[in-house]
């Protein structure tokens, strides 16, 4: 029931029913979210790593932005990391299943 109202209407009630279904399910879903959340975060970072290199080509190098680009170039390897964490967990999951 929860599948066929998500393709039909593109609602997501798994939160709602989370008691009534299946452990995997739940455990799909929250991997998903995350996975979702940690996608977002990379897109956030990558685009401020642009906007500082275009500073640092617009007005030159300064400690300030080299220390911020680095600084972002180290978030973006952990959310990296942390993103194929979880779709290989995804992944394990789906063969478990």
């Amino acid at each position: 029931m929860v599948n066929e109202v998500r393709n039909e209407l593109n609602y997501d009630l798994t939160y709602f029913y989370e008691n009534r279904l299946d452990k995997e399910l739940i455990v799909k879903r929250k991997l998903e979210d995350k996975e979702r959340e940690i996608t977002l975060k990379l897109e956030d970072v990558q685009f401020n790593i642009e906007k500082v290199k275009g500073s640092i080509q617009m007005i030159g190098e300064s400690t300030v932005l080299v220390t911020a680009l680095k600084n972002l170039e180290k978030r973006r390897e952990v959310l990296s990391t942390e993103l194929n964490a979880t779709k290989e967990l995804q992944y394990n999951e789906r063969v478990k299943a």
